[in-house]
C-alpha cells in the first residue's frame, strides 16, 4: 500500500470506535425499556408510552407488536411478559371460557387460571393505556374534552367543547394570538373572520378551570388537547395545572391502540366506525365530544367486561371485522407463501378489507406444532365477541378428508364423466410441497392449493400418467406419478378442479405428460399435455 492508503486505512480503524462511543452517548442513543435492544439506529421503529406516574419510556416495535411489557409492581419500569407460555399454553384470548362439549379427538387449549382474579389482569395491563382508569372511574366523574386548533404544530384553542354524560356543560369559540393555518381551516372550516368578535381564551380560563376541576378529562387525543390548552394559556402559574389534568386524564386513542394492538394511530372516525358509533360531522367540537362519549361508553363496556388482555396471540385487530364474523362458524386463516404473514379474515373478503388479525410470533410457533387449527366466534354475556380455539392433530385432519371425500364421492365422480377436452392439448398448471403444519382448517383442505405428496422432480423433468380404467374403483390417491424408467415420483394430496379436470381426461382414455418447468418446490409451474389413442415412449 502506498502512504495515501495507510493514512485511510489507519483513520479507517480509528474511527470505528469513535463512531461507537459516540453512538452510545449521543441523546438519541437509547434502549428498548422492555426487551433492551437499542434504539437509536432505528428510532422509526420505537414508540413512547407512558406509565401511572407521567413518566414517558420507549420500546421497540417487536415488543409493542407482541404486548410484551407491563408495569413492574416495584416500580414504574417496563419489564417484559410473554402471553403464551411453555407447555402451558393460555389461548384463552377474549375470554376464560372455552369450547365445551368439544369432540375428545379435538385439543382444546387450557383455561384460564382460577388464581388470575380480576385485580391481577387489571394490573397487568400495558402501561400507555389508562384502561384500568376506565374501568375505575365512575362515568358521572368524565368530563370529554374536544378543541379545534390553529394548527398542529403549535396548537391555540380556538372552540372547546366540554361535555359531561348528561349533555354539554361548557361550549365556546376563542380569538387566537396567531393567526388559523390552511391546513388547520381545510379541517375544521372556522376561519378568522368567525373568531374575530370572540373571546380570547385567557379571559375565559378561570371559569374552564373551575369546569375541570376535580373531574377526570376524557380526550380522544389526550396529549394533543392538553398540548394545546398550555399554549393557550398566557399565565406560566398555572402549568403544573394542565400538566396534572394530562397525567390524570384518560387517552382513548390511546387506549383504543393497544386493546387493538395497532401501530398507526386511529381517528376518532375509524374509531366509531369500527365499534359502530353513529357519526356525525368530523372536527366539529360539539359532534366530536358527542361521539367520544358514546365510544368511550362501548368501549368501557368493553374493558369491563373483558379486563383480561386481549386476543394475546394477535396483533393489529379490526374489532368491526371480528364482531361481524358470524358466530359458531370457523373464521378463515390465511399464511403466506413464505409463512410469515398469518391473519384471521372475515369469509367471502379479499384484500385487506376482512382482515381480523394478524397472528404473532408465539402463536405461529405453536401452529407449526399441529395439523391444523380452528377459530371460531361466540358471543360472551354482554354479546361481546368470544374467540374459540380448536387444535387438530394430524390423526384426526385425516379423518375429516376421509369423511369429506367420501360425502362427496359422487359429485366427484359426476365431474369426472363431464371433464372439457383441453384446447391445444395443453395445461398450464401448479404443484405445490405438502407440509400438514400449513393446513389450518380441517375439512377445507381438499379445497386448497394442488399439491404432490412425497415430491421426486427436478427441472427439466416429464412424469407420465396412464389412463384411468376403472372409475368405479377410481381413487386419485392411489394414482402415482411416473418417470421414464417407471419409477414412482410421487402422488396428488388434494384433487383440486384444476387437477379433477386432468384426471377427469384419464377417465375418458387420455395420457398424460407433465412437464417440469422449474423445481421451485413450493409452488412449482408445470404444463401438461394430454393425448389420446396415442403411445407414449
Amino acid at each position: 500500500m502506498n502512504s495515501n492508503e495507510i493514512i485511510i486505512f489507519i483513520i479507517g480503524i480509528i474511527s470505528i470506535p469513535i463512531c461507537l462511543i459516540l453512538l452510545y452517548i449521543m441523546p438519541n442513543a437509547k434502549i428498548c425499556n422492555s426487551c433492551g435492544t437499542h434504539l437509536s439506529v432505528h428510532r422509526h421503529d420505537s414508540y413512547f408510552l407512558k406509565n401511572t406516574s407521567g413518566e414517558k419510556l420507549e420500546v421497540c416495535k417487536k415488543c409493542f407488536k407482541t404486548g410484551c411489557f407491563h408495569r413492574d409492581s416495584n416500580d414504574n419500569a417496563i419489564s417484559p411478559v410473554k402471553f403464551l407460555s411453555t407447555p402451558e399454553l393460555n389461548l384463552s384470548l377474549l375470554s376464560s371460557d372455552f369450547i365445551k362439549n368439544a369432540p375428545t379427538s379435538i385439543v382444546p387449549s387450557q383455561k384460564l387460571s382460577p388464581s388470575l382474579t380480576f385485580s391481577k389482569l387489571k394490573e397487568e395491563v400495558a402501561i400507555n393505556t389508562h384502561q384500568s382508569l376506565i374501568i375505575d372511574t365512575p362515568i358521572t366523574d368524565c368530563l370529554f374534552v374536544d378543541t379545534e386548533t390553529t394548527s398542529l404544530e403549535r396548537p391555540e384553542i380556538i372552540e372547546l367543547c366540554i361535555r359531561d354524560i348528561n349533555g354539554i356543560v361548557y361550549h365556546n369559540r376563542f380569538k387566537p394570538h396567531q393567526k388559523v393555518s390552511d391546513n388547520a381551516y381545510k379541517v375544521h372550516k372556522i376561519s378568522d373572520a368567525d373568531l374575530e368578535n370572540a373571546h380570547q381564551y385567557e379571559q375565559e380560563e378561570a371559569s374552564i378551570l373551575s369546569i375541570l376541576n376535580g373531574k377526570r378529562i376524557v380526550a380522544y387525543n389526550l396529549e394533543f388537547d392538553c398540548k394545546a390548552f398550555l399554549i393557550s394559556s398566557r399565565n406560566p402559574t398555572l402549568v403544573h395545572k394542565y400538566r396534572e389534568l394530562e397525567s390524570n386524564g384518560i387517552c382513548i386513542m390511546n387506549s383504543i391502540r393497544f386493546k387493538l394492538k395497532r401501530f398507526k394511530s386511529i381517528s376518532l372516525i375509524d374509531a366509531c366506525t369500527e365499534f359502530e358509533i353513529p357519526q356525525l360531522p368530523a372536527h366539529s367540537a360539539v359532534n366530536d365530544t358527542l361521539m367520544l362519549m358514546n365510544l368511550y361508553v362501548k368501549f368501557r363496556e368493553l374493558l369491563t367486561t373483558n379486563p383480561n388482555e386481549w386476543l394475546p396471540s394477535f396483533y393489529d385487530i379490526n374489532f368491526y371485522n371480528l364482531n361481524n364474523c358470524e358466530r359458531n362458524q370457523p373464521i378463515p386463516f390465511w399464511v403466506s407463501k413464505d409463512n410469515e404473514r398469518q391473519a384471521l379474515y372475515r369469509p367471502h373478503t379479499s384484500g385487506g378489507v376482512g382482515k381480523i388479525a394478524e397472528a404473532g410470533d408465539n402463536l405461529k410457533h405453536e401452529l407449526s406444532k399441529w395439523a391444523g387449527v380452528e377459530f371460531m366466534l361466540q358471543n360472551n354475556e354482554k354479546e361481546f365477541p368470544l374467540m374459540q380455539v380448536n387444535f387438530i392433530s394430524e390423526s384426526q385432519l385425516k379423518i375429516e378428508l376421509e369423511q369429506w371425500r367420501e360425502m362427496n364421492k359422487e359429485a366427484l365422480r359426476e365431474q369426472l364423466l363431464n371433464a372439457k377436452p383441453v384446447k391445444n392439448g395443453k395445461l398450464r398448471l401448479t404443484f405445490k410441497e405438502h407440509h400438514y403444519s400449513s393446513r389450518y382448517s380441517g375439512a377445507n383442505c381438499l379445497k386448497a392449493d394442488d399439491e404432490l405428496y412425497q415430491c421426486k422432480y427436478s427441472m427439466g423433468d416429464t412424469l407420465y400418467l396412464e389412463p384411468i380404467t376403472d372409475l368405479d374403483g377410481f381413487d386419485f390417491r392411489t394414482i402415482v406419478f411416473k418417470n421414464k424408467s417407471g419409477e414412482n415420483c410421487g402422488q396428488l394430496l388434494n384433487l383440486t378442479q384444476a387437477w379433477t379436470r386432468v384426471f377427469g381426461l384419464l377417465v375418458q382414455g387420455y395420457r398424460a405428460e407433465v412437464l417440469i418447468l422449474d423445481n421451485d418446490k413450493r409452488n412449482t409451474k408445470v404444463d401438461v399435455y394430454l393425448f389420446k389413442d396415442e403411445v407414449i415412449h
